[in-house]
C-alpha cells in the first residue's frame, strides 16, 4: 500500500506482479530494467535466490513524475510463483498498488485460474487494481484470447494486454497501464487523508524487506492455514 515519507514528502507506490513460476515476471521486470528504465538511476536485484527463479522477489525501483505535489517513487516487484513460496507472494501481494496478473496463454489454464481466485481474494478491491498480462502469445500452443481471459476468471473489465515478454512485446504497455491504476487507487487517498502510517514496510530497501520476510518465516508461517491458496499447488 502507499507509503507517504514525513520527512522526504515521497509517496512510494508499489507495482506487483504475479503469475506461475515459468509465466514470465521476471521477464518482464528484466526487459523494464533494461528498456524503459535503463536510463533511470537503480539497480535490479533479487535478494536470496540462488536458483534460475525467483525464492524471494525481484526488485527494481525508481523515481520519476508527480502525484499533486509529492514525488513519486514507484517499487516494482515480482513474487515467486512456486507453491513452495505461497506465503511470501501472499505478504508482497498485500502490499500492491496494482498487480500485473502474467498468465501464459501456452499453458494449462486451471492452474492460473485458481491463483487468480486467490489473488482477487486478497483484499475487496483487488480487481480495481488489476492488469492481465497474457504472455508466450507468439508460441504455437498459445490459446485465443477470450477463451484464456474467461477460463482464467479474470473480473469483466480487467484491462489485457498480449504480450511476448522476451521480445519485449507488451511490456512497457503492461507496466503503464498499471502505474495508472496505482495513482488513481490512491489520488483520492493522498488527497483525503495522512498516508503516513499506512505501510512503513514500503520504505525498506529490497535488503531490509529481504531480512523482514526471513524473520517473519521463522516465527510461525509454516503450518498455519493458507484458505484460498490452498486451491493450487506447485506445477
Amino acid at each position: 500500500m502507499a507509503y507517504l515519507d514525513p520527512e522526504s514528502d515521497v509517496l512510494t507506490l508499489r507495482v506487483v506482479y504475479d503469475g506461475p513460476a515459468g509465466a514470465g515476471k521476471t521477464t518482464n521486470v528484466r526487459v523494464l530494467h533494461e528498456t524503459l528504465l535503463s536510463a533511470r538511476s537503480g539497480a535490479l536485484c533479487s535478494p536470496g535466490s540462488t536458483q534460475r527463479r525467483t525464492e524471494f522477489f525481484d526488485w527494481r525501483a525508481f523515481d520519476g513524475g508527480f502525484l499533486g505535489r509529492h514525488p513519486v517513487r514507484i517499487h516494482i516487484v515480482a513474487v515467486p510463483g512456486q507453491w513452495s513460496h505461497r506465503e511470501r507472494r501472499r505478504l508482497l501481494l498485500r502490499s500492491a498498488d496494482a498487480v500485473c496478473f502474467v498468465a501464459d496463454a501456452s499453458a494449462p489454464v486451471a492452474l492460473q485460474a485458481r491463483m487468480m481466485k486467490s489473488l482477487l481474494g486478497m483484499q475487496p478491491n483487488m480487481a480495481a487494481k488489476l492488469v492481465l498480462q497474457l504472455n508466450k502469445t507468439d508460441l504455437s500452443t498459445a490459446s485465443s484470447t477470450r477463451d484464456f481471459v474467461a477460463e482464467l476468471g479474470a473480473p469483466p473489465g480487467t484491462p489485457v494486454v498480449q504480450a511476448t515478454a522476451h521480445e519485449n512485446s507488451g511490456v512497457a504497455h503492461t507496466f503503464s497501464m498499471a502505474t495508472r491504476l496505482a495513482t488513481s487507487s490512491v489520488r483520492d487517498t493522498v488527497a483525503n487523508m495522512d498516508l503516513h502510517s499506512v505501510s512503513v514496510a514500503m520504505s525498506m530497501t529490497p535488503e531490509e524487506l529481504y531480512e523482514e520476510i526471513q524473520a517473519l518465516e521463522s516465527l510461525s508461517w509454516r503450518g498455519t492455514d493458507h484458505d484460498a491458496d490452498n486451491s493450487w499447488s506447485n506445477d
